[in-house]
């Protein structure tokens, strides 16, 4: 075992199902009062008004929110990490079998038969253009022929297409299921899929979904602006909002 999991085994004689019950019990009763607390702070600030003995009273409740969150966090952890070790446990035992997941049995079959269905593929697609180049051969020679009046020459080219339809008729029959898999192979295709993207998905997305999708981005724009490095667009503004700390 490794040093988390010989922790884990040494507190188990404590993790039981009850005292995690007792545990989350009373974090949840001091949460309660702690955001009874707060609320009636809210309350008094509507009522009353802000000022400076209000503001540090917020500033108060802040840290002392931020002490509480660290003490339940301890309470609650040895529950949680150990849950989090069975968790792993469990994913591990399901990716042992997943077919999507690299070094199963399962993903390794997976890609044999993708390899075999795509030599069908390859051979169907080069039966498909031998068909095709036949069908052209014999117009060429057919329309070439003197010896050959109208009509025979319209017949032999509609018994050529009539085989070509059937060549192909027989092709679709064992036709392989595939998708169209987009493949970037340039920078610049990653916008071109984001404006894909947006144009079909991303412009009808409320707001909240919006901020989520592109939290990254906006992080990293908030990191740049404190550098003083800003987007110049029409679409983007700039608002100073103070810092509170939380911790």
């Amino acid at each position: 075992m490794n040093k988390k999991q010989n922790k884990i085994a040494n507190l188990l004689p404590n993790l039981s199902t009850e005292n995690c019950v007792l545990t989350l019990e009373a974090n949840a009763k001091i949460s309660v009062a702690v955001a009874a607390t707060g609320k009636h702070l809210v309350k008094r600030i509507v009522s009353e008004g802000m000022d400076e003995a209000a503001a540090a009273s917020c500033s108060d409740y802040i840290a002392a929110c931020s002490g509480e969150v660290k003490r339940l966090n301890i309470g609650r952890k040895p529950f949680t990490t150990m849950l989090t070790e069975i968790q792993k446990k469990f994913v591990k035992i399901e990716k042992d079998i997943d077919p999507n997941v690299p070094g199963s049995p399962a993903y390794e079959i997976a890609g044999l038969l993708k390899n075999y269905k795509l030599k069908q593929l390859e051979e169907a697609e080069e039966a498909a253009r031998r068909l095709e180049k036949n069908r052209l051969l014999t117009e060429k020679r057919v329309l070439g022929r003197g010896d050959l009046t109208d009509g025979q020459k319209e017949a032999a080219l509609k018994r050529a297409n009539e085989r070509l339809q059937k060549g192909q008729a027989e092709l679709a029959i064992g036709q392989i299921e595939t998708d169209l898999i987009p493949i970037v192979t340039a920078p610049d295709g990653y916008i071109d899929l984001l404006r894909h993207w947006w144009e079909e998905v991303g412009r009808h997305l409320p707001e909240s979904d919006l901020g989520r999708i592109f939290h990254p981005m906006i992080s990293y724009a908030k990191k740049q602006a404190r550098k003083g490095i800003l987007i110049d667009s029409d679409n983007i503004s700039y608002v100073a909002e103070p810092k509170i700390k939380v911790a």
